[in-house]
């Protein structure tokens, strides 16, 4: 069973560690007699939090937030979670 269990690849614990989650986005288009088509495209979205840490900093220099906001019990909790 061990054997069968290493081989098969839709055992838990042989899946990928990463989580992959489908995305859609949506896509506008221009056509030749100027009307604009939506397109909706399915690609794979994975958590990365070297992005996410530098768009909450974006996120205070642009808008210019104090950062008070990071102390604050509702902001804590969200990134607790």
């Amino acid at each position: 069973m061990l054997n069968h269990t290493r081989r098969y690849k839709k055992y838990p614990t042989n899946m990928a560690i990463k989580q992959e989650l489908l995305d859609i986005q949506n896509k506008t288009s221009s056509t030749e007699d100027g009307t604009t088509e939506t397109l909706f495209e399915l690609s794979y979205w994975k958590f990365d939090q070297e992005f996410c840490r530098k768009a909450l900093a974006r996120m205070f220099i642009v808008d210019e937030l104090p950062f008070i906001h990071v102390e604050q019990k509702v902001f804590v909790t969200f990134i607790k979670h």
